[in-house]
């Protein structure tokens, strides 16, 4: 049975807002003035950005930026220029994307399942999966399941906060 779920808003009086629904179990990411919302979807492979109102948590007006057919788009994280970096599973990279979807820059792995990536003090971290892995992927790739870093020369995008108070001007 497929699992239905959703992205949901917490708003200021505790109740929670729905954002969007369906099988929405990958990653999302904020741009740095919090008003764009982009989103992976590793089972139709694609990434869409979408605007977002933090007041309300609405995501209206669905882009999809890219399409992926050599790789499965997984973990992402938004830099302090508001571009993406993309996991892309199966891929054995990590890819940079800026705000319309254009590919700016590529981290090449010694492994075919990068997993998640964030910032941190200019360094790209990288997790990596040797689950589901055939005997002969695990010895063509022995270093599946570690975590790489790459430097690179942008810093993470600013963290938005919530304090449970409408967001001010």
């Amino acid at each position: 049975m497929p699992w239905a779920c959703g992205l949901y808003a917490l708003q200021p009086d505790g109740s929670a807002s729905t954002v969007l629904t369906g099988r929405l179990r990958e990653r999302v990411g904020f741009d740095p003035s919090g008003r764009v919302m982009y989103h992976v979807d590793s089972r139709r492979r694609r990434l869409q950005r979408y605007r977002y109102d933090p007041d309300t948590g609405a995501a209206t007006d669905p882009t999809l930026l890219v399409e992926f057919d050599d790789a499965t788009p997984d973990g992402l994280c938004v830099d302090a220029e508001g571009c993406l970096w993309v996991a892309l599973r199966d891929g054995w990279r990590v890819c940079r994307y800026a705000r319309d979807g254009s590919p700016t820059a590529r981290v090449d792995l010694p492994v075919p399942r990068p997993t998640a990536v964030c910032l941190l003090d200019g360094m790209l971290l990288i997790t990596t999966a040797l689950a589901r892995l055939t005997d002969a992927a695990l010895r063509a790739a022995p270093d599946s399941g570690r975590i790489f870093a790459a430097e690179v020369d942008v810093a993470a995008a600013p963290t938005h906060t919530w304090n449970g108070s409408p967001r001010q001007p």
